[in-house]
């Protein structure tokens, strides 16, 4: 693993279940960017409030955030060419926006940068590096209750033609 590499797993959280089925084109149902944090690597991710955790972005380490009672599977994606350096880039941004406690987007707004999601943290730090891994290309969603909005689901940036899969494990498996 290096900064700037992105994790999916399938997580088992009722949030998981709820993200797979409006997503049936990936097996993930979360993202997360690595990135190095006083010389370890770490996932940034963010995940929203529950019980008595705030949510919100966090930097955890890598075994914590494929631990096997939050996935139950999971791949890892690189940049398939890099030679502007967007990689590191988005990952101190990533980091950045961990060190800041940004809170979690329950409100899944991607014109609102004050609160983020999993793939919106994944897409904005890549975006503002200079690379848009989705190519402005947003999915929709349109619950009952709900107005329909622009979002961005995991299999849009696992399905990126900018990322390359280096490998897919099913847990439990030796953690990078």
């Amino acid at each position: 693993m290096k900064p700037g590499d992105v994790l999916l797993r399938r997580g088992t959280s009722l949030n998981s279940h709820a993200v797979l089925l409006a997503d049936p084109e990936t097996h993930y149902s979360h993202v997360g960017l690595v990135a190095r944090q006083n010389g370890t690597l770490v996932v940034v991710n963010s995940v929203p409030a529950t019980g008595e955790d705030a949510g919100g972005v966090r930097a955890e380490p890598i075994a914590s955030f494929l631990a096997p009672e939050k996935a139950v599977a999971w791949t890892a994606l690189r940049l398939a060419d890099d030679p502007e350096g967007a990689a590191p880039r988005a990952a101190a941004a990533a980091l950045a926006l961990a060190t800041d406690h940004v809170r979690f987007d329950d409100d899944f707004d991607l014109a609102d940068a004050s609160a983020i999601y999993c793939t919106e943290l994944v897409w904005r730090t890549y975006r503002d590096a200079g690379l848009d891994l989705v190519d402005g290309r947003f999915d929709s969603i349109d619950f009952p209750l709900v107005p329909a909005r622009q979002v961005i689901l995991p299999s849009r940036i696992e399905h990126s033609q900018y990322l390359k899969d280096l490998r897919t494990l099913n847990l439990p498996r030796t953690l990078p």
